[in-house]
């Protein structure tokens, strides 16, 4: 592989160069040109409403009233026939559903063991005494109301762990969803132009999914999910809102958090739809724009500073960018050209999680917004600011190294 290689889209390799890329991402510079979004509250009337896997799963981490709203709002958009579930969406949903529920089984035997009960000492010379009479009397009856709650827990625990599939928000679902879920239906040679153009798309940090691609499946999840959208807007020529906690550069350009979608990708859709508009926004943004309570978008806002993550194992996909710190014989086996795009893609990395890191620690020092959330969804917020933090200082260290073999093989050029 060599660093000068013409690449022709869909078939780029790491280190791979098309020159000519943007004519590929914008093949009509006029028309991507002159084109401007029209206002979200403008088309949320009539036009597509689409949700991504982290948006699924958001409902186990809401409460009840909360969930509520969000079933009115799938409903509405159900009935209307606007809504869609790309197929990957719901297998990812599908796959990570489980964790959910055992994360809030786990959270309702943690609060159940915190019960105390009183007076289980007995203390002698108040033996004879009334008022110590009554109150051993009361603790006794909490002891026996703790028991009804741990029977009751258990009883709970065990339905949801035999009924898979039968949780609330499941059960929902399957009213509100039916016949939302739309399918690529790929055959063999689909599939592999597909992972042909996700690799091109990769070479070239051309959105989405780039920003995954130590996932088992380099990325694709998110990839096929685009072409889903890509698909239904095309058929429909909708204006489209895509609703995702993915806040990722690979989806969005950054300034201390998500700022705008990438322009890729809003005339990648303009040209599918012909002339539409696709907005990205958070859960309880779509709440706020169908006339949810401030309470309700409250309780969606603390839901989402946990991020949600649709796990899978990772690979090392480039033998200089994996989640170990890079030896200095690894980098050393790559030319100019792997370096230099490595460098802009672990930079990319490395302010992609220096901006989450702020935004949780912002979060986090704000007592209004962390109010009512459960300890345990507080100490993975805490987790996860200090996991950015240290992801943040191995990106810095990998990139001077890479950046110090930069500079040795410039001085030795002619």
């Amino acid at each position: 592989m060599t660093g000068n290689k013409k690449a022709e889209p869909g078939k780029a390799e790491f280190g791979d160069v098309d020159h000519f890329w943007l004519e590929t991402v914008y093949p009509n510079a006029s028309d991507a040109f002159f084109h401007a979004q029209k206002p979200l509250d403008s088309i949320k009337e009539g036009c597509l409403v689409v949700l991504d896997a982290n948006v699924l799963l958001m409902p186990y981490r809401m409460g009840a009233q909360s969930f509520d709203e969000v079933r009115r709002v799938y409903d509405k958009l159900s009935k209307e026939n606007r809504l869609v579930i790309p197929a990957q969406a719901a297998r990812e949903f599908i796959k990570n559903r489980a964790n959910r529920v055992r994360d809030v089984a786990r959270e309702l035997g943690r609060q159940v063991s915190l019960l105390q009960i009183p007076m289980e000492k007995s203390i002698g010379f108040l033996e004879n005494e009334d008022s110590f009479k009554e109150l051993r009397k009361i603790a006794g009856n909490i002891k026996s109301l703790k028991s009804d709650v741990l029977r009751k827990n258990q009883e709970l625990s065990d339905r949801l762990r035999s009924d898979v599939g039968g949780d609330p928000v499941s059960e929902i679902y399957r009213g509100v969803f039916k016949d939302c879920i739309v399918d690529l239906d790929l055959d063999e040679d689909a599939r592999k132009k597909l992972v042909a153009e996700l690799r091109w798309r990769f070479a070239h940090s051309v959105p989405p999914g780039y920003k995954d691609d130590d996932k088992l499946d380099e990325g694709i999840g998110d990839l096929i999910i685009w072409k889903t959208i890509l698909k239904v807007g095309g058929e429909q020529k909708r204006d489209c809102i895509f609703v995702t906690e993915d806040a990722k550069g690979d989806w969005w350009v950054q300034s201390e958090g998500p700022f705008q979608p990438r322009t890729e990708l809003v005339d990648e859709y303009r040209r599918h739809s012909e002339g539409g508009t696709i907005h990205l926004v958070p859960l309880s943004d779509l709440l706020a724009l169908f006339g949810a309570k401030s309470e309700v978008i409250d309780d969606t806002k603390r839901a989402e500073a946990v991020p949600i993550a649709v796990p899978r194992p990772a690979i090392q996909s480039h033998p200089a960018d994996s989640g170990q710190e890079t030896s200095v014989d690894s980098i050393d086996q790559l030319d100019l050209s792997a370096l230099l795009q490595l460098n802009v893609s672990l930079n990319e990395k490395k302010r992609a999680a220096a901006v989450e890191y702020t935004r949780l620690k912002s979060f986090a020092s704000d007592a209004k917004k962390i109010e009512g959330m459960t300890p345990v969804d507080l100490a993975q917020m805490f987790q996860n600011r200090d996991t950015k933090w240290a992801e943040f200082r191995v990106l810095n260290a990998r990139q001077k190294k890479v950046e110090a073999r930069i500079g040795a093989i410039l001085k030795d050029l002619p």
